[in-house]
């Protein structure tokens, strides 16, 4: 489970730079919110967590 706090650090201390691995490969890597959009989805539709707690997700 990700908490408040693992999230606030994540975003705010750990800096990456991903444009040499993107150059490299050609991956380009999404955006997080519509990785975590897909992902509460999935979670979801699988029954992981209920729709409830889903909230608004496509």
């Amino acid at each position: 489970m990700l908490t408040t706090e693992g999230t606030e650090y994540m975003f705010n201390y750990c800096a990456g730079d991903n444009s040499a691995t993107e150059q490299d490969t050609g991956i380009v890597l999404r955006p997080i919110a519509e990785s975590l959009t897909d992902t509460i989805a999935w979670m979801r539709d699988e029954g992981h967590i209920t729709a409830t707690h889903a909230g608004p997700v496509p």
